[in-house]
């Protein structure tokens, strides 16, 4: 039915739809949330109020009843806080939504008397009341990164984010994205946990991916419904203008969008306690972790008040063996040159601190050198390059040899973990088999070649002898690669152990009616080798 209509009601939360719809995605990873305060939004409460209008509301729920709650914008009414049916507080924020408002909010919540304080930012939709817990922290969580590159995590397909976290706070949890499939442990070393998140690293670069896919075409639809509002808005009045059709297409794609959004997959590891903030690994440390590399992040607490220092020297000092003990020792040196300068500090203390400054420099340079040398091999090892084998050794052996020296000098178990591993990892550095494929025939007795095109690779775990024209294998093995080199070249990059046989198909050549193959079994050099082919 076509009609000619005036709008009087306020369209004002279609009009705005797409701001709300692109504050609302869920971006691939969260920013570190730094905050005094604990501050979840409870979606199962959340409801639609027709009383509100052109308003929406925002409640906050507390245990305190001395919030200071404000707005970013200032129009927006605050309640004082209101004793509930469960013991808590509630306040509430009233926001005004009518046409050519802001959806946007920043919510500031402090103390009162206290300057430290929390944010929450959310985009409000008319007609419907959000609830938030808030919560004031024990712990206030935040991130130091000690290494500017990642570093070697020798373990085939795998990443790895090692947290460093002060072990009082003993019911911390690292979590991901259940579509990343993450695989924590958790140990101690020199006072601190570390909880490990190893990660499948194809499958976390193919979830970014989508994920970054899902929101491209979320922001696409988005822009189709917001375009569909304002036709609505400008050919409201037009006669010809079929606006119950057009309404009615609105409403699907509001529906769509809505669930959309509620779908959309969202990549995080996080890191949360009961009595702390929740923050977020950074997107960007995400996007960068690589097959066998791994970030190393440092836990802070900035509001750990368990031990009452005496004087600034214990206070540097205890600073300073906190840095030691992360690993960090340019910091640990800055600390431990504070202490030797505190006021309060006997000549005695002065002396120690200044020794303990001057090994942290020598394990700061020693250390800075390793994770030089970790990174080139992180890049040698990522390259497209082919890997020169006794530079590769060369490399590796240097790096395990700097582990050691710092086991040597810290006891730190971690470093002599990073040698053994590293040893396996060299045990497994493997060889180049290249070559050519031909059909050879002996024509006027002289022996001619032709190349060999589209042979398959198999890769066998069955043992065979030399002789190439008497196979024993019971089967082929998994596919390693199809060569259709013109020229019949291949060239294969073996890792030690990996096979024993290596077998090779031609494929849709009725000449040939045996395959061939070549044992590798226990070959740890370069080998060049000629497959050929007899013509029968």
């Amino acid at each position: 039915m076509k009609r000619n209509i005036t709008k009087s009601k306020s369209r004002s939360w279609g009009q705005w739809f797409l701001c709300s719809c692109l504050l609302a995605l869920l971006p691939i990873s969260v920013s570190a949330q730094n905050s005094i305060f604990s501050i979840e939004e409870v979606p199962a409460m959340t409801q639609n109020d027709v009383t509100l209008e052109n308003k929406s509301v925002a409640v906050f729920i507390s245990k305190d009843d001395n919030l200071v709650i404000t707005s970013s914008n200032h129009s927006d009414v605050v309640t004082e806080p209101k004793k509930m049916e469960n013991g808590r507080y509630g306040i509430e924020v009233t926001c005004n939504m009518e046409k050519g408002a802001d959806v946007s909010r920043t919510f500031s919540i402090r103390i009162q008397g206290s300057t430290l304080n929390g944010e929450k930012k959310k985009a409000m939709s008319a007609g419907k009341r959000f609830f938030f817990e808030v919560d004031a922290v024990e712990h206030m969580l935040g991130f130091i990164y000690p290494d500017t590159r990642n570093i070697l995590y020798p373990v085939d397909g795998k990443a790895c984010i090692e947290f460093n976290i002060p072990d009082y706070i003993s019911d911390l949890k690292v979590e991901c994205s259940q579509e990343l499939r993450g695989k924590t442990t958790e140990k101690k070393e020199n006072g601190i946990k570390v909880i490990s998140l190893e990660l499948d690293a194809n499958l976390l670069t193919e979830f970014l991916n989508h994920v970054n896919e899902v929101q491209s075409q979320l922001v696409k639809k988005t822009m189709e419904y917001n375009a569909l509002k304002k036709e609505i808005d400008e050919k409201a009045s037009d006669a010809s203008y079929d606006i119950d059709a057009a309404e009615a297409k609105e409403k699907a794609l509001k529906e769509e969008l809505e669930q959309a959004q509620k779908n959309a997959p969202a990549a995080f590891v996080r890191l949360a306690a009961k009595s702390s903030n929740t923050v977020y690994l950074e997107v960007e440390k995400l996007k960068a972790l690589g097959a066998k590399s791994k970030l190393t992040v440092n836990v802070t607490d900035a509001l750990h008040t368990e031990k009452v220092f005496t004087g600034k020297f214990e206070e540097m000092l205890s600073q300073a063996n906190t840095y030691r003990a992360q690993r960090d020792y340019k910091l640990a040196k800055q600390h431990y040159e504070s202490a030797a300068q505190a006021a309060d500090a006997t000549a005695a203390d002065k002396q120690t601190a200044t020794e303990s400054a001057a090994k942290m420099e020598t394990l700061d340079a020693v250390k800075s050198e390793t994770d030089f040398l970790t990174g080139k091999l992180w890049e040698f090892t990522h390259s497209n390059m082919r890997i020169n084998k006794n530079e590769l050794n060369v490399l590796i052996d240097d790096i395990i040899e700097h582990n050691r020296a710092l086991y040597a000098e810290t006891q730190d178990q971690y470093y002599l973990d990073e040698a053994s591993r590293l040893e396996k990892e060299k045990s497994k550095v493997g060889f180049v088999l290249k070559g050519r494929f031909v059909i050879s025939e002996y024509k006027g007795g002289s022996l001619e070649e032709v190349p060999v095109t589209n042979v398959r690779i198999y890769g066998s775990q069955s043992s065979n002898c030399d002789d190439m024209d008497n196979p024993k294998y019971p089967s082929k093995g998994e596919i390693i690669e199809t060569v259709t080199a013109s020229d019949g070249r291949f060239s294969l990059n073996l890792q030690a152990g990996e096979y024993k046989t290596i077998i090779f198909e031609a494929i849709g050549n009725k000449d040939i009616k045996k395959n061939k193959h070549v044992s590798v079994e226990g070959r740890t050099d370069d080998r060049n080798v000629k497959i050929r082919f007899p013509k029968d």
